[in-house]
């Protein structure tokens, strides 16, 4: 997996993608996912809890991020979206 953090004006963002994903373009109906260096940060082997502290905005797209995401309770089945059987997420913590 690939996990990128930075902060923007309202706080800080996760961005988390599977890196078999890098480089590849997913297409259906009007929605477009292009996993490119947007997504691209440090390479880690699992997602720790403490990576996601303080995030205010959580983007995540692949079956292995996906589904440690939801094994460690950060998100829910009906967070979950799927583009070309993709799944992804966008979540806004408050």
């Amino acid at each position: 997996m690939y996990i990128r953090t930075y902060t923007d004006n309202y706080g800080k963002v996760v961005i988390i993608s599977d890196k078999d994903l890098f480089g590849k373009k997913f297409e259906q109906d009007d929605m477009v996912i292009e996993i490119n260096e947007f997504f691209k940060g440090d390479e880690i082997d699992d997602i720790n809890i403490k990576d996601l502290e303080d995030a205010y905005l959580l983007y995540a797209v692949g079956e292995n991020t996906i589904n440690r995401l939801k094994d460690i309770n950060i998100i829910k089945e009906e967070d979950i979206k799927k583009i070309k059987n993709i799944p992804y997420t966008f979540l806004m913590f408050l």
